[in-house]
């Protein structure tokens, strides 16, 4: 095996495993396949996150070139384990909380609402005109919101929630599909989707695009090769028709790394203003792994209050692209039924004109 080839481990097997990848993907319960147990592995493959935890290590792999990729390799399951153990199931169209009680980290009071922006932060002029948000009457349940964490691979999502909680954290491990984690504001039930970055895993992202309240975008702001695919990922995410118009946080993270780019900078390579339009959005700059101030919390504040003032009309829309989704699924379940069904048919006519024959 030659040294340009050190990661072909990871993706040997995820070769040898992709036809039940694939399987577990597209095949609908019952149909047959000519692979031997292949229902049992493609329903393993489900189970288990099993082309999620390749895709994702034979990624790490590629962007890391380790020189001792199995030591490497034993690292980084390491890390992924300790995050898997923690995560629970979730249901993308149904959001459940669980008594939690009231967060020590509490966020702090929202950015001035001036409109003027600050060597850390930019507050978008459409966001300034919020107004104060409804009061939770005494015995009120706590509203439910749902925040989706979105960014390409190493941008610091993981790290920013744990922030966000009061618990910084160096040594995050990379997200494995998504991680749900739910916090407590007193008047809102919050739940954040942790969404993995790498190229491999976006394509989960849509499929909670319909169930969020507002988004947070995560930049690494030190990465300037990077900055175009993330304002490219940016421009697909903005423009999907379950985004727009929902209140928006772009997060330019690691301004503690000399050379970063400032916030403003990346506010204009990403095009934020055209892109959302008067969609309500704040921007500012941070570091997750070492918080400067209150420069997380201000900015989650705003962005928690914002939906929290827009609540009514965002769980409208969360409940009118719910029914689309949920009618958009139980249509291709119908139609991949239909195909088994039509292929069995032929299946059969064949055998009986061989037979005939």
């Amino acid at each position: 095996m030659g040294r340009g080839c050190r990661c072909c481990p990871s993706l040997l097997v995820l070769a040898r495993i992709s036809p039940y990848l694939l399987m577990a993907t597209t095949t609908p319960a019952g149909a047959k396949s000519t692979l031997p147990n292949a229902a049992a592995k493609a329903q393993y493959v489900r189970d288990n996150n099993v082309h999620h935890l390749f895709e994702l290590l034979a990624s790490r792999v590629l962007d890391k070139r380790p020189t001792n990729i199995f030591e490497f390799l034993r690292e980084e399951l390491v890390k992924i384990e300790q995050v898997e153990k923690g995560k629970t199931a979730h249901d993308p169209s149904v959001i459940r909380f669980e008594p939690v009680a009231a967060a020590a980290h509490a966020p702090a009071a929202p950015p001035s609402s001036s409109g003027a922006p600050t060597a850390s932060a930019t507050l978008a002029p459409s966001a300034t005109a919020a107004a104060t948000p409804p009061v939770a009457k005494e015995g009120d349940e706590p509203l439910a919101v749902s925040i989706g964490v979105f960014g390409i691979n190493n941008a610091g999502k993981s790290a920013l929630i744990a922030a966000m909680g009061g618990a910084p954290d160096k040594n995050t491990a990379p997200t494995i599909g998504f991680n749900p984690v739910q916090f407590n504001t007193g008047s809102l039930n919050v739940c954040v989707f942790d969404l993995g970055g790498a190229a491999s895993f976006r394509g989960i992202w849509p499929h909670y695009y319909h169930d969020v309240h507002g988004v947070i975008y995560v930049v690494d702001s030190t990465d300037e090769k990077s900055l175009q695919e993330t304002s490219r990922v940016f421009g697909d995410l903005i423009g999907h028709k379950y985004i727009n118009g929902k209140p928006l946080l772009v997060m330019a993270n690691k301004q503690d790394v000399a050379g970063a780019k400032s916030c403003d900078h990346v506010v204009e390579t990403l095009h934020v203003s055209s892109r959302v339009g008067s969609g309500p959005w704040m921007a500012t700059g941070c570091c997750a792994i070492e918080p400067r101030g209150d420069e997380i919390d201000s900015a989650v504040s705003w962005l928690l209050q914002t939906a929290q003032h827009r609540y009514t009309t965002l769980s409208q829309l969360i409940k009118e692209h719910s029914a689309e989704v949920k009618a958009a699924k139980v249509k291709r379940l119908a139609e991949q039924r239909a195909r088994v069904e039509a292929e069995k048919q032929q299946a059969a006519s064949q055998q009986t004109a061989t037979t005939s024959s």
